[in-house]
């Protein structure tokens, strides 16, 4: 990450050149074991070390130091030797020169690597379960363990796809991230649920169910349980696509459920009815009321995350249908662009959020929170402000995320 300074080198050829009485006869092999030993248990080598001089009130990292943060962010990995040599000629002492370096590093393989583990950031793709097993058979696929977690990993594969493809294949926007069509199967099973055929090959297949953007991924609407599960759904949009914050259950949760829910038939009942029945409590509606309605929104997808336009109710005891209901997809008090948002289905929640100021400024947060690795705070509002206008005006995603990183803040330690 940075060339040895002339102590370091000393350091390590005083370590070959012992003369300790326990180490006396050792061959040149032992020697230079003991020597990359010595580097392997440096701070340096384990450790972000940054080298810094006083400037005011902060601290100014060094030229190797600046490539060593760009490196990591934008790669995940140390810095190159393009970089290297950028930092050894001075390159890395400008912004200008900062953002050239930044921009070659975002056209390697290594950046679309980094994105991926963004937005599996962002979407907390780490969260996602298997399918239940009843859900995976209605559809005909293969519904033993190991089959259900090849449909987990795939669902969360063809999010990260999706999103790679639109942001560095198509230099995309937020909006093409919230309402692009298309999609991308990598097996028959995936393209089932999808609703699209299955050609083979990484190439993305257009939709035409009204499928679109992220927000109708698989991966933000399977369900793990033998229902759907709108309650989760609607936590997914306010938390993940709008930065909403929600606090936790009362104490005697479980209890208010159980007792709310205990005249409701689950199977003659709607997922829909039955989330609403659980949490109509005051004190769940607190809460509940900010997220319940988007969830419900959501209802034209089943367990799976297939488009559906009857929701099918089982005995889970049995297997056998008991109902057949016809979903129910609108949704009032939204609270995305004003409190008395309404919709009729999916297509204007899609149009809401993309529009919403919240969601917009929510990319660039979750951005910031996983190349900083911690929250923002006051002293972050400038790259904050910046990367947001980016989205505001629909520039592509990856000017959002220099705009995060390639900055003044670059250059400084301290506040």
């Amino acid at each position: 990450r940075r060339p040895l300074v002339a102590t370091q080198v000393q350091s390590y050829v005083d370590v070959y050149n012992t003369t300790d009485a326990s180490l006396a006869g050792l061959a040149l092999k032992d020697r230079l074991e003991l020597v990359i030993a010595r580097i392997l248990e440096a701070p340096d080598f384990h450790f972000h070390w940054e080298n810094a001089t006083t400037s005011g009130t902060r601290m100014r990292v060094d030229a190797f130091s600046v490539a060593s943060r760009l490196s990591f962010k934008l790669t995940g990995s140390i810095p190159d030797d393009l970089l290297l040599k950028a930092a050894a000629d001075g390159e890395l002492e400008t912004l200008a020169g900062v953002k050239a370096q930044a921009q070659r590093l975002l056209a390697t393989p290594a950046a679309r690597r980094q994105f991926r583990d963004m937005v599996s950031f962002w979407l907390k793709l780490d969260t996602v379960a298997s399918p239940a097993v009843a859900a995976t058979s209605r559809l005909g696929i293969a519904s033993d363990g190991l089959s259900r977690q090849r449909i987990r990993d795939e669902v969360v594969d063809e999010t990260l796809d999706f999103a790679e493809h639109l942001v560095f294949a198509l230099n995309g926007s937020f909006d093409d991230l919230m309402t692009s069509n298309l999609s991308f199967p990598r097996s028959g099973d995936l393209a089932k649920i999808l609703n699209v055929n299955y050609p083979g090959g990484a190439a993305p297949v257009v939709t035409t169910d009204g499928r679109r953007g992220l927000l109708t991924r698989p991966s933000q609407l399977l369900s793990n349980l033998e229902r759907e599960r709108p309650i989760h759904r609607g936590a997914i949009v306010r938390t993940r696509f709008l930065c909403d914050l929600i606090p936790p259950p009362p104490a005697d949760v479980d209890q208010i459920a159980a007792d709310n829910s205990a005249s409701v038939d689950p199977r003659i009942t709607s997922a829909r009815n039955i989330a609403a029945t659980t949490t109509k409590n005051t004190s769940c509606q607190t809460c509940h009321s900010q997220f319940n309605p988007l969830g419900y929104v959501l209802s034209g997808y089943g367990q799976m995350g297939e488009k559906i336009s009857v929701e099918k109710i089982f005995d889970p005891m049995t297997g056998l249908q008991t109902a057949a209901l016809p979903v129910d997809t609108t949704g009032s008090n939204l609270n995305v662009v004003a409190n008395d948002d309404a919709v009729a289905d999916e297509q204007d929640l899609i149009d809401l959020v993309r529009a919403s100021g919240k969601a917009r400024a929510c990319l660039p947060q979750m951005m910031f929170r996983w190349s900083h690795v911690r929250d923002e705070t006051g002293v972050d509002s400038c790259a904050l402000s910046e990367a947001e206008a980016v989205v505001r005006a629909n520039k592509p995603v990856k000017d959002a995320l220099l705009a995060l990183i390639a900055n003044e803040d670059i250059f400084w330690k301290g506040p």
